[in-house]
């Protein structure tokens, strides 16, 4: 079957090749960056603070991300990188916003972990914050931006826990 229909085998892979070839010189590269950000755990005697500041990992980032991904940050990233200058002209600013909102991607990393009474649970020791656009360069500084507002606001709440349990 297969010495017969040799030609027919041959003419259909190269046929498939070449468009797969011609596909990919015609489609957009799209890039992501990623920062991968730990979580620690607080550096404080937990007998001084008590429960206090142990919320939830994942409490925490979805706190965070919403101050993160608010709409006058992201729209000050989008002015300041000369983000989507394709659709600044048919695009309002909301649109904008819902655009970048659709490239950033927050992922929690957990682990298997054994607490101290011998049960086995999952916890979430790290996030991901990733970003895809169209040009390298501009998708690395959005996503260096976003995690160093990530941090910093972290560093924030913190600050504000501290303060509360220290008053």
């Amino acid at each position: 079957l297969i010495r017969r229909r040799k030609k027919v085998f041959i003419l259909s892979f190269l046929l498939l090749f070449m468009i797969g070839v011609i596909v990919a010189l015609i489609l957009t590269p799209i890039y992501t960056s990623e920062a991968v950000i730990r979580i620690e755990d607080q550096e404080i005697p937990e007998n001084i603070i008590q429960a206090t500041i142990t919320d939830y990992a994942e409490e925490r980032i979805e706190k965070i991300s919403q101050q993160i991904l608010s709409r006058p940050k992201l729209l000050n990233i989008i002015e300041d990188l000369d983000l989507y200058p394709e659709l600044k002209e048919k695009e309002t600013p909301t649109e904008l916003v819902k655009k970048m909102r659709k490239d950033i991607a927050i992922e929690t990393i957990a682990a298997r972990m054994q607490s101290k009474i011998g049960t086995k649970m999952s916890v979430t020791v790290a996030f991901t914050l990733a970003y895809d656009g169209k040009d390298p360069v501009k998708v690395q500084k959005v996503a260096e931006r976003l995690s160093k507002f990530f941090l910093e606001e972290d560093i924030k709440v913190r600050e504000r826990k501290i303060a509360g349990t220290t008053d």
